[in-house]
Protein backbone atom coordinates (compact mmCIF):
# COMPACT_ATOMS: atom_id res chain seq x y z
CA UNK A 1 0.00 0.00 0.00
CA UNK A 2 1.19 3.57 -0.59
CA UNK A 3 3.19 4.95 2.31
CA UNK A 4 4.14 1.55 3.75
CA UNK A 5 7.85 0.99 4.36
CA UNK A 6 9.36 -1.84 2.27
CA UNK A 7 10.22 -5.03 4.13
CA UNK A 8 14.03 -5.31 4.47
CA UNK A 9 15.68 -8.38 3.00
CA UNK A 10 16.14 -11.29 5.43
CA UNK A 11 14.18 -9.87 8.34
CA UNK A 12 12.23 -11.04 11.38
CA UNK A 13 9.33 -9.44 13.17
CA UNK A 14 9.87 -7.56 16.39
CA UNK A 15 7.49 -9.94 18.20
CA UNK A 16 10.38 -12.45 18.17
CA UNK A 17 13.43 -10.19 17.83
CA UNK A 18 12.53 -8.07 20.86
CA UNK A 19 12.57 -11.07 23.19
CA UNK A 20 16.18 -11.85 22.27
CA UNK A 21 17.23 -8.22 22.81
CA UNK A 22 15.41 -8.11 26.16
CA UNK A 23 17.10 -11.31 27.29
CA UNK A 24 20.55 -9.95 26.43
CA UNK A 25 19.74 -6.79 28.38
CA UNK A 26 18.74 -8.97 31.32
CA UNK A 27 22.11 -10.72 31.21
CA UNK A 28 23.79 -7.31 31.34
CA UNK A 29 21.64 -6.18 34.27
CA UNK A 30 22.41 -9.41 36.10
CA UNK A 31 26.11 -8.86 35.35
CA UNK A 32 26.30 -12.24 33.68
CA UNK A 33 27.89 -10.48 30.74
CA UNK A 34 29.56 -7.06 30.64
CA UNK A 35 28.57 -4.42 28.11
CA UNK A 36 32.20 -4.31 26.98
CA UNK A 37 31.89 -7.97 25.98
CA UNK A 38 28.87 -7.18 23.82
CA UNK A 39 31.07 -5.01 21.64
CA UNK A 40 33.13 -8.11 20.90
CA UNK A 41 30.22 -10.52 20.42
CA UNK A 42 27.87 -8.24 18.46
CA UNK A 43 28.32 -5.89 15.52
CA UNK A 44 28.13 -2.12 15.96
CA UNK A 45 24.70 -1.90 14.38
CA UNK A 46 23.36 -4.61 16.69
CA UNK A 47 24.18 -2.63 19.82
CA UNK A 48 21.79 0.16 18.84
CA UNK A 49 18.82 -2.14 19.41
CA UNK A 50 19.69 -2.31 23.11
CA UNK A 51 18.84 1.38 23.37
CA UNK A 52 15.72 1.40 21.17
CA UNK A 53 12.07 0.83 21.93
CA UNK A 54 11.35 -2.08 19.63
CA UNK A 55 8.01 -2.61 17.92
CA UNK A 56 6.38 -6.04 17.76
CA UNK A 57 5.08 -5.31 14.28
CA UNK A 58 8.28 -3.89 12.78
CA UNK A 59 10.91 -5.78 10.80
CA UNK A 60 14.49 -6.22 12.04
CA UNK A 61 17.57 -7.77 10.37
CA UNK A 62 17.63 -11.55 10.58
CA UNK A 63 21.42 -11.63 10.78
CA UNK A 64 21.32 -9.38 13.86
CA UNK A 65 18.77 -11.74 15.43
CA UNK A 66 21.11 -14.63 14.64
CA UNK A 67 23.96 -12.96 16.52
CA UNK A 68 21.77 -12.20 19.54
CA UNK A 69 20.51 -15.78 19.53
CA UNK A 70 24.03 -17.22 19.29
CA UNK A 71 25.17 -15.04 22.20
CA UNK A 72 22.23 -16.16 24.34
CA UNK A 73 22.87 -19.79 23.49
CA UNK A 74 26.51 -19.51 24.52
CA UNK A 75 26.00 -17.54 27.73
CA UNK A 76 22.53 -18.47 29.01
CA UNK A 77 22.09 -21.79 27.22
CA UNK A 78 25.64 -23.07 27.87
CA UNK A 79 25.76 -24.43 24.33
CA UNK A 80 22.75 -26.75 24.73
CA UNK A 81 20.54 -27.34 21.66
CA UNK A 82 17.51 -27.68 23.94
CA UNK A 83 17.97 -24.06 25.02
CA UNK A 84 16.97 -22.92 21.54
CA UNK A 85 14.07 -25.39 21.38
CA UNK A 86 12.73 -24.03 24.65
CA UNK A 87 13.06 -20.45 23.40
CA UNK A 88 10.91 -21.42 20.43
CA UNK A 89 8.34 -23.02 22.72
CA UNK A 90 8.26 -19.95 24.94
CA UNK A 91 7.73 -17.64 21.96
CA UNK A 92 4.84 -19.78 20.70
CA UNK A 93 3.22 -19.85 24.15
CA UNK A 94 3.55 -16.09 24.46
CA UNK A 95 1.97 -15.45 21.06
CA UNK A 96 -0.88 -17.88 21.72
CA UNK A 97 -1.59 -16.39 25.15
CA UNK A 98 -1.51 -12.89 23.67
CA UNK A 99 -4.14 -13.96 21.15
CA UNK A 100 -1.90 -13.04 18.22
CA UNK A 101 -1.72 -16.45 16.58
CA UNK A 102 -4.56 -18.60 17.83
CA UNK A 103 -4.16 -20.86 14.79
CA UNK A 104 -0.98 -22.18 16.43
CA UNK A 105 -2.92 -24.25 18.96
CA UNK A 106 -4.84 -26.33 16.46
CA UNK A 107 -4.02 -29.95 17.34
CA UNK A 108 -6.45 -30.32 20.23
CA UNK A 109 -9.31 -28.94 18.15
CA UNK A 110 -8.33 -31.06 15.19
CA UNK A 111 -8.04 -34.32 17.17
CA UNK A 112 -11.48 -33.77 18.72
CA UNK A 113 -13.01 -33.17 15.31
CA UNK A 114 -11.27 -36.14 13.72
CA UNK A 115 -12.45 -38.50 16.49
CA UNK A 116 -16.06 -37.40 16.02
CA UNK A 117 -16.06 -38.46 12.35
CA UNK A 118 -12.89 -40.47 11.66
CA UNK A 119 -11.86 -40.63 7.98
CA UNK A 120 -9.64 -43.31 6.45
CA UNK A 121 -5.88 -43.09 7.02
CA UNK A 122 -5.23 -41.01 3.91
CA UNK A 123 -8.12 -38.73 4.81
CA UNK A 124 -6.76 -38.20 8.30
CA UNK A 125 -3.38 -37.15 6.93
CA UNK A 126 -5.02 -34.82 4.39
CA UNK A 127 -7.13 -33.25 7.15
CA UNK A 128 -4.08 -32.81 9.37
CA UNK A 129 -2.12 -31.15 6.56
CA UNK A 130 -5.00 -28.78 5.84
CA UNK A 131 -5.04 -27.65 9.47
CA UNK A 132 -1.25 -27.53 9.79
CA UNK A 133 -1.14 -25.16 6.82
CA UNK A 134 -2.95 -22.62 9.00
CA UNK A 135 -0.02 -22.73 11.40
CA UNK A 136 2.56 -22.52 8.63
CA UNK A 137 0.79 -19.64 6.90
CA UNK A 138 1.71 -17.32 9.76
CA UNK A 139 5.44 -17.98 9.24
CA UNK A 140 5.39 -15.41 6.43
CA UNK A 141 4.22 -12.84 8.95
CA UNK A 142 7.28 -13.52 11.15
CA UNK A 143 10.08 -14.18 8.62
CA UNK A 144 10.59 -12.27 5.37
CA UNK A 145 12.64 -15.11 3.87
CA UNK A 146 12.19 -18.85 3.52
CA UNK A 147 9.30 -20.63 1.87
CA UNK A 148 7.30 -22.85 4.25
CA UNK A 149 5.24 -25.76 2.88
CA UNK A 150 3.38 -28.77 4.28
CA UNK A 151 3.16 -32.10 2.48
CA UNK A 152 2.74 -35.84 2.97
CA UNK A 153 6.07 -37.26 4.11
CA UNK A 154 7.27 -39.26 1.08
CA UNK A 155 9.28 -41.56 3.36
CA UNK A 156 6.29 -42.33 5.61
CA UNK A 157 2.96 -41.48 4.03
CA UNK A 158 1.07 -41.89 7.31
CA UNK A 159 2.72 -38.65 8.48
CA UNK A 160 3.09 -35.05 7.33
CA UNK A 161 6.22 -32.97 7.14
CA UNK A 162 7.02 -29.26 7.01
CA UNK A 163 9.60 -28.12 4.48
CA UNK A 164 11.41 -24.77 4.45
CA UNK A 165 13.18 -23.92 1.21
CA UNK A 166 15.27 -20.81 0.47
CA UNK A 167 16.44 -21.20 4.07
CA UNK A 168 20.07 -20.11 3.67
CA UNK A 169 19.58 -17.26 6.16
CA UNK A 170 18.30 -19.57 8.92
CA UNK A 171 21.08 -20.41 11.38
CA UNK A 172 21.12 -23.70 13.30
CA UNK A 173 19.86 -21.99 16.49
CA UNK A 174 16.97 -20.62 14.40
CA UNK A 175 16.20 -24.12 13.10
CA UNK A 176 16.10 -25.51 16.63
CA UNK A 177 13.94 -22.61 17.84
CA UNK A 178 11.52 -23.20 14.96
CA UNK A 179 11.34 -26.88 15.98
CA UNK A 180 10.37 -25.87 19.51
CA UNK A 181 7.87 -23.36 18.12
CA UNK A 182 6.14 -26.04 16.01
CA UNK A 183 6.15 -28.52 18.88
CA UNK A 184 4.46 -26.01 21.16
CA UNK A 185 1.69 -25.67 18.57
CA UNK A 186 0.99 -29.37 19.18
CA UNK A 187 0.57 -28.62 22.91
CA UNK A 188 -0.10 -32.11 24.32
CA UNK A 189 2.45 -33.75 22.00
CA UNK A 190 5.69 -32.30 23.29
CA UNK A 191 8.01 -33.85 20.70
CA UNK A 192 5.77 -34.25 17.67
CA UNK A 193 8.38 -32.83 15.26
CA UNK A 194 12.10 -33.33 14.80
CA UNK A 195 14.03 -31.15 12.39
CA UNK A 196 17.06 -31.64 10.18
CA UNK A 197 18.94 -29.53 7.66
CA UNK A 198 18.68 -31.41 4.38
CA UNK A 199 20.93 -28.93 2.57
CA UNK A 200 22.23 -25.37 2.92
CA UNK A 201 18.86 -23.95 1.86
CA UNK A 202 16.46 -26.73 2.94
CA UNK A 203 15.11 -27.63 6.39
CA UNK A 204 12.73 -30.53 7.15
CA UNK A 205 10.44 -31.02 10.15
CA UNK A 206 9.25 -34.62 10.34
CA UNK A 207 6.56 -36.04 12.60
CA UNK A 208 7.63 -38.57 15.20
CA UNK A 209 4.33 -40.48 15.13
CA UNK A 210 1.57 -41.30 12.68
CA UNK A 211 -1.33 -38.91 12.24
CA UNK A 212 -3.76 -41.71 13.14
CA UNK A 213 -1.98 -42.21 16.48
CA UNK A 214 -2.18 -38.49 17.13
CA UNK A 215 -5.90 -38.53 16.41
CA UNK A 216 -6.42 -41.21 19.07
CA UNK A 217 -4.90 -38.84 21.64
Amino acid sequence: MPGEAPVPAASIKGSIFATAVADVLRLVEERTIAREQLEVRLEAGDLAYLEEKLSAGAWYPLDAYGRYLALLGEVAGRGRDDYFRERGRANARRLIEAGLYQQLAFVERWSADIRSSPPDADGAVASFIKNLKLVISMAASIYSVGRWDVEVDPEKRTRARVVITDAEAYTEPMRLAAEGFLNESARRKRDLYRSERAGPARILFRMTQDVAELARG
